[in-house]
């Protein structure tokens, strides 16, 4: 099924696409995750300055996950009743950088032809409990964390 994107010139495209990718923007994106697994993902754009930084929305945390608190503590809560696009109370995963996309560009392209892949803005207070999170979190670097501090502090 195509979108309405085409329809308007590309130009206008680029804009809107460049001006999405934004800290703390949720965006629903196109994955392969390389192992056979392809499917559309929420991900938060945790930071776009330098190399472009996401981070994966995911309905349930991995039972291994649950279990150890170190982990869990790298986990921030969405609830779905703050937000339309979620179905689910969902949690992003700030332990890992998503390394799906090499490219700002390549996040760029999809919103460029589905506009409608942008879900929407995080909360203060989500960003905050994202921030958090990926203080906590042993498995980013030292510039990982001070990128998405300097990108979604408020």
């Amino acid at each position: 099924m195509g979108t309405l994107a085409k329809a308007f010139p590309e130009e206008d495209r680029e804009q809107y696409a460049s001006q999405n990718v934004l800290p703390g923007k949720v965006l629903y994106l196109w994955c392969d995750f390389g192992d056979g697994t392809r499917k559309d993902k929420y991900l938060v754009v945790a930071c776009a300055n330098g190399p472009t930084i996401l981070l994966t929305i995911n309905s349930d945390l991995h039972q291994n996950m649950s279990r150890n608190p170190r982990w869990l503590a790298c986990q921030a809560l969405l609830k779905a009743s703050d937000y339309e696009f979620l179905s689910v109370d969902s949690w992003v995963n700030c332990a890992k950088i998503n390394d799906l996309f090499d490219s700002r560009e390549s996040v760029e392209e999809q919103l460029r032809d589905d506009p409608s892949r942008v879900r929407g803005d995080l909360s203060r207070s989500d960003r905050q409990a994202i921030l958090s999170a990926a203080m906590r979190a042993n498995t980013l670097t030292v510039s990982q964390k001070k990128a998405i501090v300097a990108a979604l502090d408020c």
